[in-house]
């Protein structure tokens, strides 16, 4: 840190902060007000809803048949009621009076009669049955409880209703009862009319004709929102309570934009970079410009080796993009975060479908899901997914086949113990591309961009089995314990081709290497098991406090056999001579790969914490943990055996949360995190040793706004990370990487999001993030002061969603998407900085935005959608290994998919 920054009070230094981000130009400054005020003003909007919606006002409503009170309500309100006819069918209502605001009004009418209602929307609630016994557990955020009573209940505990309910498809599962309001009505944007409107009468008689009400069916849309939220941290806290960036994409998000990598999911999540592909072997992303990590259903896998495989995000309910440093809750850990994928369960709304797509480049996808009770009490609950995926590419020659299938089992042992095991297979087959090389002075390859660098045959193959396990014990209702843990295995067995070093003559250096024989290929075993206990501290007065006390193991195991060419293992070719020149040469290296190479990888860290919730007062709520972590690492290689037992470690967070006003939280935290670096190599004397371990910290302070239904969530933030011994790539000599440690990079940045429903008919995800990434020590005085390269400073996103209103359009959605990414710098601003990294002046990647359109039409069961990516056709390149190179991932062309669905 810098003495002047150092000395300033910690008001200071965000001021300082603040001044930078406006210091990088007015343009830059009017994006991120434009983006700040696009946002913002939606929790204005909501806001001033929600407020409403709470006002109380004198009410009188007679008892009578549940029906028409409800109508009543509706008109005096002007809300919209949805519910299934048969549903309220005979139900009478003691009636509500007094000055009520109108969930308590609601509340008195639905006393008494086995129902609740859930939001939609600010002004569309649903009526629902009160969950039975097996399936309270599972209720919504914003589901008020109207009667602890139920009727109509069979010897399981199961409605009549809700089993009709659960037998039909979710499209077919709501009627809207909505008082007319003439040219100002505002009906729900989910639905359009059945049936022409009628002039407004008096609610003296509301079962008259006068105040007729229209029916209209509400047509499933996707939700880019999910309404339950919490435990995005592995604490029982909702996402607007976690004093942390946290973003939200839902499986939901991912089929509505028809996303098939993490590469693709980042570019719309603010914060995120698609950061390549490598050698096809799956996606890579940054956070905050710092590589990511990865967990699955709370505990992280796959701890220091890198990307093995692509899963198929079919089988996630959601994704959870934890931004930045994470090691008190996940032990080993990114300052930049990670990436927790949520396995999809087995519950009473899991709905079945199947799922048929083609698309460009003869490409073609068939997804099916099943889901249902296996026993009559539905304690025993079960879900099953096949995937398969298979086509060409844009690129010559390259092609892909996915299979995957997936299956779980959810079950409620007892009224307080709960546990699902899931699992799954996948097999992945492509012939990989390790990028694009550029010149000298990092121009682009003068080829057409569906030049491939490879050969038919070869080709990799993954074959990867996953499982993941819980089990939870509510104790009392104060005192929870819950084991969890996750599995995954897999075999990369096949070829790998490269090419790298383009000279401006067009020769380039080709090399590959061979893991198909018995016995070879890159083996690897990731698993983790997590025990923890949370305690509420209600009983001591502090209520929505709680103490969570977590112990965590994380192994990965990684093995790779193969051969190389004997010699250099290189062979020098002219890029003009083309491609299937190419391809011998590299076909050539693969038969005379003879030279063996083995080398395995053991990683394992021990983890125990202990973090407090307190909420201090009904406004303030503080956050406080620490962390002990022990990590060792081993490498058995052909050139020996190295045993790295790193120093323990101890990580610390703590964050101050603030509801300013009625649902709008600020806050400030601080946190830490470090991460051994076994597989970054440091060229020292031509001895290959680990750099140190990474070491974070981070301050950030931000705003949170969630809406009163729970669908639209905005927030804001601002963060500092500072980060010691980043690796920077040096060299490649004899097959290996090496790479050296910059003393500290600081990264500043400002976060904008907003995600959800505007309106029942209309939904967005929206962000826009700001990167200023500095080295603020080195070894190399040269260097300090430098911007970091490779990282882009300014990224945006817009996807918007909106199902049109009126009978002739009537399930008709349309909408699309922008994906804005900056220029990329390549080497640094003067002679002396480069000279000093070893580095030659070369031009930036360029910026790039993308347009993608969507459209799509429900008709009862059915869901017909089209998107097209990229539509204008725009070239640009994204970076893989933060270098030149070995070059640049080749973005796709203009490329259209159509899909159907069927639900069930």
């Amino acid at each position: 840190m810098p003495p002047l920054f150092k000395s300033m009070k910690p008001s200071a230094r965000w001021t300082t902060a603040i001044h930078s981000l406006v210091r990088g130009g007015g343009a830059i400054m009017r994006i991120t007000l434009a983006v700040a005020v696009a946002c913002f003003s939606l929790v204005a909007i909501t806001t001033g809803k929600d407020a409403e919606a709470a006002m109380r006002r004198p009410t009188n409503i007679a008892a009578q048949g549940l029906a028409p009170a409800l109508r009543i309500l509706a008109k005096e309100r002007d809300v919209q009621l949805v519910y299934r006819t048969e549903l309220v069918g005979d139900h009478q209502t003691s009636g509500a009076a007094g000055d009520l605001t109108f969930e308590e009004a609601l509340t008195q009418l639905l006393s008494g009669t086995g129902l609740t209602y859930r939001y939609l929307e600010n002004n569309a609630v649903t009526i629902v049955p009160l969950p039975s016994a097996s399936t309270s557990a599972l209720s919504m955020r914003g589901e008020g409880v109207a009667s602890e009573g139920s009727s109509g209940e069979d010897s399981t505990g199961s409605s009549q209703e809700d089993k009709e309910t659960q037998s039909k498809s979710f499209w077919d599962r709501f009627r809207l009862a909505q008082v007319d309001q003439g040219k100002n009505s505002n009906s729900s944007p989910m639905s359009s009319s059945n049936s022409s409107s009628t002039e407004s009468g008096s609610n003296k008689n509301p079962d008259s004709s006068s105040t007729k009400l229209e029916e209209v069916v509400v047509r499933g849309t996707y939700k880019f929102l999910s309404v339950d939220t919490s435990g995005t941290t592995n604490l029982p806290l909702a996402i607007e309570k976690v004093p942390q960036s946290i973003s939200l994409v839902s499986g939901d998000f991912i089929k509505a934009a028809n996303l098939k990598t993490l590469g693709e999911i980042a570019e719309y999540t603010p914060g995120a970079i698609n950061a390549g592909d490598p050698a096809s072997n799956g996606s890579v992303i940054m956070l905050r410009g710092f590589s990511a990590g990865r967990a699955v259903d709370g505990l992280p896998v796959n701890i220091s080796n890198g990307t093995s495989y692509e899963p198929d995000y079919a089988i996630f309910d959601r994704l959870e993009v934890v931004k930045g440093p994470t090691s008190v809750v996940y032990g080993v850990s990114s300052p930049g975060g990670l990436v927790n994928s949520v396995t999809k369960s087995a519950t009473p709304q899991t709905i079945d479908y199947l799922f048929a797509q083609v698309g460009s480049w003869k490409s073609y996808r068939l997804e099916g899901q099943i889901s249902g009770s296996l026993d009559s009490a539905g304690r025993v609950r079960a879900i099953g997914i096949a995937v398969r995926d298979q086509g060409d590419s844009f690129m010559d020659i390259q092609r892909h086949a996915k299979t995957a299938v997936y299956g779980g089992v959810n079950v409620d042992l007892s009224d307080s113990v709960t546990a699902y095991l899931h699992g799954g297979y996948e097999r992945f087959v492509r012939n990989g591309f390790d990028g694009m090389p550029t010149e000298p002075d990092g121009s682009p390859a003068p080829v057409a961009r569906s030049f491939f660098i490879g050969a038919p045959d070869i080709e990799t193959t993954s074959s990867v089995y996953h499982a993941e396990g819980d089990l939870t014990w509510h104790v009392t209702n104060l005192w929870e314990l819950s084991v969890k843990g996750n599995y995954e295995s897999g075999k990369n067995q096949g070829s790998s081709a490269y090419g790298y070093g383009l000279q401006e003559n067009g020769d380039i250096s080709l090399s590959a290497f061979n893991y198909q024989l018995p016995g070879t290929g890159t083996h690897f075993d990731n698993y983790a098991i997590g025990a923890s206990s949370i305690y509420h501290l209600d009983s001591l007065g502090l209520k929505d406090s709680f103490v969570s006390l977590a112990a965590l193991y994380q192994d990965s195991h990684t093995g790779f056999a193969g051969s190389s060419p004997p010699g250099s293992g290189t062979l020098t070719r002219n890029i003009f001579d083309g491609e299937s020149v190419i391809g011998q040469a590299l076909d050539s290296l693969i038969a005379a790969a003879n030279v063996p190479y083995t080398s395995r990888h053991k990683d394992n860290t021990v983890s125990y914490s202990a973090q407090s919730v307190l909420k201090l007062t009904d406004p303030l709520t503080l956050l406080l943990g620490v962390a002990y972590s022990k990590p060792e690492s081993k490498i058995i290689s052909t050139g020996g055996v190295q045993d790295f037992n790193f120093d323990s470690q101890i990580s610390y967070r703590a964050g101050i949360t603030y509801e300013i006003i009625p649902r709008v939280n600020a806050y400030v935290s601080f946190s830490q995190s470090f991460s051994p670096q076994v597989y970054s190599s440091l060229d020292a004397n031509g001895v290959s040793s680990p750099l140190p371990p990474l070491k974070g910290e981070q301050y950030e302070t931000g705003l949170k706004y969630r809406s009163g239904d729970g669908r639209l969530l905005v927030t804001g933030a601002l963060f500092q990370i500072k980060q010691k011994n980043q690796a920077q790539f040096q060299q490649f000599a004899n097959g290996t990487n090496y790479f050296s440690p910059i003393g500290e990079v600081t990264h500043k940045g400002l976060e904008l999001e907003a995600v959800g429903q505007i309106t029942s008919r209309w939904q967005v995800n929206a962000g826009y993030a700001y990167l200023n990434p500095k080295v603020t020590k080195d070894s190399t005085p040269e260097i300090e002061g430098q911007t970091s390269l490779y990282l882009p400073q300014h990224t945006g996103s817009l996807y918007t969603t909106y199902a049109l209103p009126g009978r002739m359009l009537h399930g008709l959605v349309l909408g699309g998407g922008i994906r804005y990414v900056s220029s990329v710098r390549t080497s640094y601003d003067n002679a002396s900085a480069n000279n000093a990294a070893g580095l030659s002046p070369t031009i930036d990647l360029p910026s790039y935005s993308l347009l993608d359109v969507t459209a799509s039409y429900v008709v009862n069961k059915w869901l017909l959608q089209l998107n097209a990516r990229n539509v204008f056709d725009k070239h640009y390149f994204i970076n893989n290994y933060q270098t030149l190179f070995f070059g640049n991932v080749v973005g796709q062309p203009a490329n259209v998919t159509l899909t159907i669905r069927r639900e069930f």
